[in-house]
């Protein structure tokens, strides 16, 4: 994706329709069909991408430096290491159109 504000049109596996839209510290996630969205939130200070919905958010992972990375995982952190740093992960992930966007976020940041 380009700058501030571009939007990406893509087709879900699951067949439904999203838009991505890129902001100033993230993304927002946009199911078309169903009408629900999520915002991926980067927290340059933690070193965090976080999911949110509203006032709801729950961090996915934390880059500790050094290809290191954390995960929250049935309340314990589990480190593991990665070859591609963050952003173009992200890109992938949105590209590849393999994660369809759930309903709200049960837990906050």
């Amino acid at each position: 994706m380009k700058g501030f504000g571009s939007r990406k049109k893509i087709k879900g596996s699951n067949g439904e329709n999203y838009t991505v839209v890129k902001k100033t510290n993230g993304y927002k996630v946009t199911n078309m069909d169903r009408k629900i969205s999520v915002d991926l939130i980067f927290d340059e200070e933690s070193s965090s991408w976080y999911v949110g919905t509203g006032t709801e958010s729950i961090r996915l992972i934390t880059f500790l430096g050094g290809g290191q990375c954390s995960i929250p995982l049935s309340g314990e952190e589990v480190i593991f290491s990665i070859d591609i740093d963050h952003e173009s992960q992200l890109e992938k992930l949105i590209s590849d159109r393999s994660a369809p966007i759930n309903n709200a976020c049960p837990n906050r940041r």
